[in-house]
């Protein structure tokens, strides 16, 4: 059988050394696979890496699957790659066989095994049993078997516990009563134990009872008692019920009886399982039930006329019992009203002794039957020109009892149309509350005709006619302007003075008169006549004209006559055929042109002339050809000529076949047919072929060459290839090569003759002979064999090792001792301790990389053995099974040898920390710490010459898989690491338990007992310090922490400052710029190292609770700090990012963190280590825990049940941690950087909160007031997130949210913010609204977002809203969005619906919703939108934009943000609430502006009515989902929303503060918020001569912030074209707002008036703003030199149409030139004679003129007189002729001063 095994090992080898050569096909070789050695572990845990070493000559392992038997039993699954590596093994030993095969089906397998000797059960202690009462309203107690203090606690030698429950009921709901659970601890290697733990529950709850109502009931008939049926009373009871009983009968829960009159008490008594009782009463009450009789005298109802007095008839009341009781009687007459129509009661009450009570009403009713009567206001009849407005007169109408009823007159004017001449009837009729009417009366009114027709031209003015053209007469219209008469059948056309015939201008004239005999103006049309028609061109032949190629052209020729007057211009016709070539087919234009005598031209005519080419060209080819081979090629050169003509030159040969061969080129042997064609210019050819035949007539020339083959390692085989002998065999053509022999084997090994044979593709045939040598890998294998000494010691082992040549990848053994085999010791070593003295050794090897190989011998060694001593045994591994158990007994061997000496020695774990009781014992007491591994080696020294030996085991020490600090022993050691560099921070949540004056360590890296280096963070009591080096420290000072509260502590160290923080709050800080010194002592959480003094245990310990510890290389600053406060953190690429809020720390890498534990208990316990969660990997030994501590730090504030934001109950482990958003420690710091999870309904109260982050997980968080009007604000500075369907974060009232600068969203959440805001209920007018919502942050839909309460809104596509549905029912015909279009272009508003996309921050447009409240109320649900936001803007375009947040915005930031690309102002909508009407061109409303400087009331666009008075004016803070208009300045660019616009501000108007925040619809509450520097303001109105109001606003700005130009965002262009408007003009421009530097008395503003009707404007003063005391406005006219004050009185003046720059200004103060009503010349009279036409003047004595001057109303000077030389003793006059009709300004300048009159200058 070992033969076999070693023939088929080398066949094996042979396989894998062919397939290494490349030759897999067929791939017959199965894979290797190499199994590791058995493996032998204390712990499941310890198990390594279970994956063999597989590999395949021929490509990959496909399938690797593996079988477990033994103490653990497991298949893989049967496809695929399996490792075992990933099982859990049991204890005992488990045999691993693995399965592998190839892509071929080769299949290999190997097997070892794997013991695990974790034989000893783990520990478990179960905690106290639980005694506790029943949950409310249950028979049970839910309790939490799992949590900190309930769930036991186990430990075990290795890790990988498994704890299972048995006896706790579904749900943990145990029943009142005992139950015992039974913990069952089962660890990794299938070890288990178990404890057991009662949990209590005692019923504390009474029953509940309820018992019936009170019971009223009436005497039977004839009884002063009542038979009363009562009601069960029914009890109940979390458990059960047992009896129940009444005092009353025995009827138990029956009380039913005789009741006598009177109340009696019951009471019920129900008693429970738990001999728990309750009770309830109710009475029985049992009243006389005969009450007395009342009979009413006289007649019911009682009439009485309005007005009248009132008379009683009274009433009589009869007792069955007691008799006549009417003085018993109560009459109430207290409700009748005699002067009011209507029915009134008057009640009757009696009662009777037993307190029986009867009444009766009789119904007095108030009749008013007098009419009222009515007369006329004005005179009747009457009259009224047509087309003019009719206006009601009214009448008065007077109730003789009521008075004056005026306003209930009912007229009816229907009738009157003024548009039609007539008389009309106008009805007055008025009908009194009673329905009396009064006697109509009716007014006559008589519609009379005083306008003519206006007739209009029809088509063009003036007429263009050709010369001999027919005229037509366009025509007119003539309408009567008032009826619209069409009077243009009677219009009346002269033109008879036209002749159409001659060039030349004539007119054409049209009158009218209408049926009254009114003449329309007449009106005058122009008519021109005009020659400029050419002659007419007429080919003569063929259009297109077909030539042949190469043919001569002939021109065809063409006719000319003038088409008027019939001239014939034939002659002069200019005929260009120069472009015709007839060489070239093509086409070619020929043009004709003429120009009669007036140089008219006549249309260009253009011949085509066709030049084609039909004629097919010619091919000749030659004879068939036949050639032999050229010599020594497989081809023959071959030559031709092809040859072919055409009618014209440039046709071309072409070869068409696909050879590719030509006359001159080598064709191949064979036929090759060619073939050719030929084609001219045009497209016509012609085709002819051929053949070439090639013979080949030479024989190959076969070369020979020897070759040497190895066999095949694997087969054995060798095949030789016709390649590996040819030397180089040629052939004029192709050829194949054969041989006589191409297979070898182990017999052929030498050398071999092969036949070499060549055949070419002619059959042509030679052959050569050639010596194939073959070879085999294994011929020259050998072995050799060493080792390291060949004298030993007795009982000593050796290792002998062979080393074979030539012996394949795995060859075959077989070791040998005195020539005689040894059994078993097959491999390439040979192992052995019980050599004899001169044995020798050898090893027969056979090679397996060959199947040919044979046996080798190796060389011998010869063995001397010595006498020695045992060698050393230290003893099985030992485990301990208690963690605070750290002194085992050893066992190592005995040392019997004489002069030989045993020593144990720590050789790995660590170097100080450890004791033995005796070093030279073989069972000495060695004592090491909790969670380390040791390795002892016991040695023995022997004497020579023996070797000495020794051996190993390892110790290792469990650890406490707990975590806890109770102040006496527990710890963590971080060994000797993190020493602090020149930058570090150290932070930890920490929790007291104890107040005392001992040292409490925190963190420590020093010694103890001598604290000269190093550092500790430390308690004492409760002041908390940081110290380091011989003396320094930075502490709290006066600042102390409380007992049982968490306190996130932090110690930073820049290289020059020591800084502490409690809560992120800085408190105080040393500078030094000394690190703290390193040292070697242990870094301990909890407790202070020691190392000096025996026992060497750490001192100061720690009572409390520590979380979060994190070690930094950097000094974290105090944002960063507070971000990761309540946060886990984690790694992110590098970058640290928190685990709740998830962002980055700026500049923070998670390589800056040195160490960082979570410290986790379900997570990073593990092996008596705390696990580390930094890169570093240092773990923390968990030293003397037995106990978990409760992980009750506020990472991160959590919610735990419903309250006020401020109730400590209403957070988990609320009264361990400060309230989130609370005052800091410092007693000064708001902490506003808490991470908080709400998922409860949860209320803010009076409160502004403030959170670094915020996650609404359920439920609903109410950010509101208790007066639910008002509001609160929530401020998230860095992260939101709304989670859940159901999920809601309510801004209640004028609650806002904000978020800072950076600060996102988490989109992802499925919740949604709701926030209310209220809008116009008028369904005809618009609000211009944003959405502070969206789905996703970046885009909404009007439907989407848009509730009414709780319920999306409904839609309607008619034109009303239906504000009495619900919820109520919007109409979507009103929804219109302006993104980015010029401006004032009606055209380009976008109507969208309901579901349409809305880019956010774009502004949509809404009607109101109908509703009978005085605002439509609506919600906007979805996503907060945040974040900066960007909407493009063209130059000089205009977009509607809106406030995108869930906060009010500042309007300033606003616009200071887009100063590049807006022109700073703002245009709000108003839209009237006087406005009634869709229709467009008579709305009621306007734009508000509002800059810098502040706001200016609506105007309304000229598009609409100017119809309506605006209400309000914007301010600064731009409300919640408030829709407004921006224009784009000359470059353009992006409109900029961003969160640092952002501001919370309660909507209110406050007026000249500009502090309030201004929702555009009907009123809003009034609040100011004072501000330091108010802009002074001056409001002015000018009202024009159709009645419409142009507000106009100045402001004085502080801080010399604007200027007298153009300042943006203070200076607001007026952007309506009125057709009568006044502006401020400031470098030319018409500007609404002008922002101007601090007030100036002395300072005039210019305004300009725009007139496109004469008539009359005022100027008035709206109002003053900020100003301490009132200052005095002046209306400044240049032209007259006049100031009016307006503060009082309207300034007023009467002005042509026009434009009025340069003459009115306001100012503030006179100058010393008069003011109009401040003249003190009252003896200067000034006038202009229309009699005489000339200018009067009488001047006072002693006053002196020097010049006069004359003006029209545009302020332009007409004339100037100089009068000083003038004889001024009397009236001066001066001549003034041809005055046009008009008024003029006369200014008279003399040497006091000037004065200056409006005059009149009339004809009449």
């Amino acid at each position: 059988m070992g033969f076999k095994y070693y023939i088929v090992t080398i066949l094996f080898c042979f396989v894998l050394s062919f397939e290494a050569f490349g030759q897999c096909s067929p791939d017959v070789t199965p894979p290797t696979i190499t199994c590791p050695s058995d493996i032998i572990v204390g712990c499941p845990q310890e198990v390594p890496s279970l994956t063999p070493t597989t590999s395949d000559f021929c490509g990959a392992i496909t399938l690797q699957t593996y079988t477990l038997t033994g103490a653990t039993t497991a298949n893989s699954p049967a496809t695929g790659i399996n490792d075992a590596s990933s099982e859990d093994f049991l204890a005992g030993t488990t045999t691993i066989t693995y399965y592998i095969e190839d892509a071929s089906g080769n299949s290999s397998s190997c097997s070892f095994d794997v013991t695990v000797n974790d034989y000893t059960d783990p520990i478990i202690v179960c905690k106290d049993d639980i005694v506790t009462v029943n949950d409310p309203g249950a028979c049970t107690a839910v309790v939490n078997m799992y949590a900190i203090g309930v769930y036991p606690s186990a430990f075990d030698s290795c890790s990988g516990l498994f704890i299972v429950p048995t006896g706790i009921p579904p749900g943990g709901a145990f029943p009142v009563g005992t139950t015992t659970v039974t913990w069952t601890v089962t660890d990794a290697a299938g070890n288990s134990t178990f404890c057991t733990q009662d949990v209590t529950v005692t019923d504390e709850e009474d029953p509940t009872i309820n018992c019936p109502s009170d019971i009223v009931a009436s005497t039977d008939p004839g009884l002063c008692n009542a038979n009363v049926t009562i009601p069960f009373a029914v009890p109940d009871d979390n458990c059960s019920v047992v009896s129940i009983s009444n005092d009353y009968n025995a009827g138990g829960a029956d009380a039913s009886g005789n009741y006598p009159i009177g109340t009696t008490t019951v009471t019920y008594t129900a008693t429970d399982s738990a001999g728990r009782t309750t009770t309830c009463s109710f009475d029985v009450t049992v009243v006389n039930s005969q009450d007395p009789i009342i009979t009413l005298n006289g007649a019911n109802p009682q009439i009485f006329e309005a007005c009248s007095t009132y008379t009683e008839l009274g009433a009589t009341a009869i007792d069955n019992c007691f008799g006549d009781i009417s003085s018993s009687l109560v009459i109430d007459t207290s409700a009748v009203d005699m002067d009011a129509v209507g029915s009134y009661p008057v009640t009757y009450t009696v009662t009777n002794a037993n307190g029986g009570q009867t009444q009766v009403i009789r119904t007095i009713t108030i009749v008013d039957t007098t009419a009222p009567s009515l007369t006329f206001v004005g005179p009747n009849p009457l009259t009224v020109a047509d087309c003019s407005t009719y206006t009601e007169l009214g009448a008065t109408a007077i109730d003789p009892c009521f008075g004056d009823i005026s306003s209930s007159v009912v007229i009816d004017n229907s009738a009157v149309d003024t548009s039609t001449i007539g008389s009309y009837t106008v009805t007055y009729n008025v009908t009194d509350a009673s329905g009396n009417a009064a006697t109509q009366i009716i007014r006559t009114v008589n519609v009379v005709d005083v306008s003519g027709p206006i007739i209009t031209l029809v088509g063009d003015d003036p007429q263009v006619i050709e010369a001999c053209d027919t005229y037509t007469d366009l025509g007119a219209t003539a309408i009567d302007p008032c009826f619209g008469t069409d009077y243009t059948a009677d219009i009346i056309n002269d033109s008879s003075t036209l002749d159409t015939n001659t060039p030349g201008s004539y007119t054409v004239t049209y009158n009218v008169m209408d049926a009254e005999g009114n003449p329309g103006l007449e009106v005058i049309r122009n008519i021109t006549v005009v020659d400029t028609t050419g002659p007419i061109i007429t080919l003569l032949g063929d259009d297109p004209q077909i030539i042949e190629a190469c043919s001569p052209y002939t021109e065809l020729g063409a006719t000319a006559i003038d088409p008027c007057i019939g001239t014939d211009y034939t002659s002069d016709i200019v005929i260009d055929a120069s472009s015709v070539d007839t060489s070239t087919v093509g086409s070619y234009n020929v043009t004709y042109n003429v120009m009669d005598a007036l140089g008219n031209s006549a249309i260009e005519v253009i011949r085509t002339v066709t030049v084609v080419d039909t004629t097919s060209p010619s091919i000749t080819c030659p004879v068939d050809i036949v050639a032999n081979n050229d010599a020594g090629q497989c081809s023959a050169v071959v030559t031709y000529s092809v040859t072919a003509n055409d009618n014209c030159s440039g046709e071309t040969i072409t070869q068409t076949d696909a050879t590719g061969l030509t006359s001159g080129d080598a064709f191949p042997i064979g036929t090759t047919v060619l073939e050719y064609s030929v084609t001219d210019p045009y497209g016509n050819s012609d085709t002819c072929s051929f053949s070439v035949t090639v013979n080949d007539a030479e024989v190959p020339n076969v070369v020979c060459q020897a070759a040497s083959l190895q066999l095949d390692p694997v087969t054995g085989l060798a095949t030789l290839l016709p390649s590996d002998v040819d030397n180089g065999t040629t052939d004029n053509c192709s050829f194949t090569l054969s041989l006589s022999q191409d297979t070898f084997d182990c017999s052929h090994i030498g050398n071999n003759t092969v036949t070499l044979t060549a055949t070419d593709a002619n059959g042509n045939v030679s052959s050569c002979d050639a010596s194939v040598t073959i070879t085999d890998l294994a011929e020259n294998a050998s072995v050799s064999i060493a080792t390291p000494i060949t004298t030993i010691c007795q009982n000593q082992e050796i290792t002998v090792t062979a080393t074979p040549v030539d012996g394949g990848t795995s060859p075959s053994y077989q070791w040998q001792i005195n020539g005689i085999d040894v059994p078993g010791e097959v491999a390439d070593t040979f192992t052995s301790s019980t050599f004899n003295d001169g044995d020798v050794v050898t090893v027969i090897m056979t090679s397996n990389i060959s199947v040919c190989a044979v046996p080798v011998t190796s060389n011998t060694i010869t063995i001397t053995v010595n006498d020695f001593n045992a060698p050393a045994d230290a003893g099985a591994d030992v485990t301990n099974t208690v963690c605070v158990d750290t002194t085992i007994t050893l066992s190592g061997s005995a040392v019997n040898g004489v002069g030989a000496v045993g020593t144990w020695s720590v050789t790995s774990g660590q170097t100080s920390g450890f004791s033995f009781s005796d070093v030279n014992s073989p069972t000495s007491d060695f004592t090491g710490d909790i969670g380390e591994t040791y390795t002892l080696t016991w040695s023995v020294d022997n004497p020579d010459p023996c070797v000495d030996t020794s051996d190993s085991l390892t110790v290792t020490m469990i650890g406490c898989n707990a975590l806890d600090f109770d102040g006496v022993d527990d710890n963590i050691t971080f060994r000797d690491n993190y020493n602090l560099g020149s930058a570090f921070t150290i932070e930890v949540w920490m929790k007291s338990d104890t107040q005392n004056s001992d040292i409490q360590t925190i963190f420590s890296k020093r010694e103890a007992t001598n604290l000269v280096d190093g550092y500790d963070l430390r308690l004492v009591n409760n002041v908390v310090s940081f110290h380091w080096n011989n003396g320094q420290s930075v502490s709290s000072g006066a600042i102390q922490i409380t007992n049982d509260r968490w306190y996130h502590i932090a110690v930073t160290y820049d290289g020059a400052n020591y800084k502490l923080y409690i809560d992120g709050v800085f408190i105080n800080s040393t500078s030094d710029t000394n690190e703290p010194i390193d040292n070697t002592v242990d870094c301990i959480a909890g407790a202070m190292d020691q190392t000096l003094n025996a026992p060497f245990l750490p001192e100061n310990y720690f009572d409390g609770g520590l979380d979060e510890l994190r070690i930094w290389d950097v000094a974290l600053t105090e944002d960063q700090i507070r971000k990761m406060m309540n946060q886990e953190i984690e790694d992110n690429s590098g970058i640290v990012r928190g685990s709740v809020v998830p962002l980055d720390l700026t500049g923070l890498n998670w390589n800056d963190l040195n160490g960082y534990y979570q410290m986790n208990q379900n997570t990073d316990l593990s092996g008596g280590n705390l696990v580390s969660n930094s890169l570093s990997g240092i773990n923390g030994v968990l030293r003397y825990m037995t106990t978990l501590q409760p992980e009750t730090a506020p990472l991160p504030y959590q919610s735990v049940g419903d309250g006020d934001w401020t109730n400590n109950n209403t957070w988990l482990y609320g009264n361990s941690q400060a309230i989130p958003n609370s005052m800091g420690i410092d007693g000064s710091t708001v902490v506003d950087w808490n991470i908080v999870r709400t998922s409860h309904n949860i209320s803010s109260g009076n409160n502004n909160l403030t959170v670094l982050g915020l996650e609404v997980n359920a439920n609903t968080l109410r950010i509101e007031n208790l007066d639910p009007t008002d509001g609160q604000s929530l401020r998230v500075t860095d992260y939101l997130m709304i989670d859940g369907a159901s999920t809601v974060l309510k801004l209640v009232g004028e609650s806002q949210l904000l978020q800072d600068v950076g600060s996102v969203v988490n989109y992802t959440g499925t919740g949604a913010l709701h926030r209310d805001q209220q809008g116009t209920n008028n369904v005809y007018n618009y609000n211009y609204w944003g959405s502070p919502v969206s789905t996703d942050g970046l885009s909404y839909t009007v439907g989407g977002s848009l509730y009414d309460g709780s319920q999306p809104v409904q839609w309607t596509t008619g034109y009303d809203g239906i504000g009495s549905t619900t919820p109520v029912t919007m109409s979507s015909r009103w929804l219109y969005i302006y993104e980015n279009y010029p401006v004032n272009s009606y055209a380009d508003w976008v109507r969208i619906n309901q579901t349409s996309s809305v880019a956010v921050p774009l502004g949509f447009l809404m009607k109101g919703s109908g509703t009978a409240d005085p605002e439509q109320n609506y919600t906007f649900v979805g996503q907060p939108n945040n974040g900066t936001y960007l909407s493009p803007i063209s130059p000089d375009y205009e977009a509607l934009v809106s406030n995108p947040y869930p906060s009010a915005i500042d309007a300033h930031a606003f616009i200071n943000d887009n100063s590049a690309s807006t022109l700073g102002t703002l245009y709000f909508w108003e839209h009237y609430v006087s406005n009634a009407t869709h229709v467009t061109v008579e709305y009621q409303g306007g734009f508000a502006a509002y800059n810098l400087t502040g706001g200016n009331a609506a105007i309304s666009p000229p598009e609409i009515s100017g119809l309506g008075v605006p209400s309000k004016i914007p301010e600064r803070y731009i409300p919640i989902a408030q829709g407004f208009n921006v224009r784009g300045n000359g470059t353009g660019g992006d409109v900029v929303f961003n969160n640092d616009q952002r501001v919370f501000v309660k909507e209110a108007v406050t007026g000249g503060l500009d502090n309030g925040s201004v929702f555009m619809r009907s009123q809003n509450q009034a609040e100011n918020r004072p501000e330091d520097q108010p802009i002074q303001r001056v409001r002015i109105d000018f009202t024009t001569p159709e009645g419409a109001l142009r507000p106009i606003m100045i402001g004085f700005v502080p801080n010399d912030l604007a200027t007298d130009g153009v300042d943006y965002g203070y200076d607001a262009l007026n952007t309506e074209d009125l057709p009568n408007d006044m502006s401020w003009m400031i470098e030319d421009l018409p500007y609404i707002i002008q922002g101007v530097g601090e007030f100036d008395i002395s300072k005039r503003y210019p305004l300009g008036i725009f007139l496109e009707d004469t008539g009359t404007f005022e100027i008035s003063l709206r109002g003053l703003e900020n100003f301490e005391e009132d200052i005095t406005v002046y209306v400044y006219d240049a032209l007259l030199e006049t100031f009016t004050p307006i503060n009082n009185s309207n300034y007023s003046n009467t002005l042509n149409s026009g434009d009025y720059l340069d003459r009115f200004y306001i100012a503030f103060t006179p100058d010393n030139i008069l003011s109009t009503g401040d003249n003190d010349m009252d003896t200067l009279v000034v006038n202009y004679l229309n009699d005489n036409e000339e200018i009067y003047i009488n001047t006072p004595y002693s006053y002196l003129l020097e010049d006069v001057l004359l003006f029209n109303m545009l302020g332009q000077q007409v004339m100037v007189w100089d009068v000083s030389d003038m004889d001024q003793t009397t009236a001066l006059r001066i001549p003034v002729k041809n005055l046009a009709e008009g008024n003029y300004i006369i200014k008279v300048v003399g040497t006091d001063g000037a004065i200056s009159k409006k005059v009149v200058v009339s004809k009449d």
